[in-house]
């Protein structure tokens, strides 16, 4: 949506927000996906998406340290590099 439509973060928020509370639009892990939705204006939503589905994780680990720098601000895993 960013990259397509030229959305910011807090327009795609929006977009997703609406869709996803439209009737007989169902997914998968709701809980997850508001987490992420919450978790999306300091991470990218892939990125949020990755971290709410992981709740039960000692650690998370990635090679993105733009995402390791961010994620220290959520309440979610511990994000580190290799």
């Amino acid at each position: 949506m960013r990259f397509c439509y030229q959305l910011g973060p807090g327009q795609i928020d929006l977009s997703l927000r609406a869709l996803l509370g439209m009737p007989g639009v169902l997914t998968e892990e709701p809980r997850q996906v508001a987490l992420a939705l919450d978790w999306f204006g300091g991470l990218d939503f892939v990125d949020a998406l990755h971290l709410a589905a992981s709740p039960d994780a000692e650690r998370f680990v990635t090679f993105d340290r733009r995402l390791i720098r961010r994620a220290a601000a959520i309440a979610g895993p511990a994000v580190e590099a290799p």
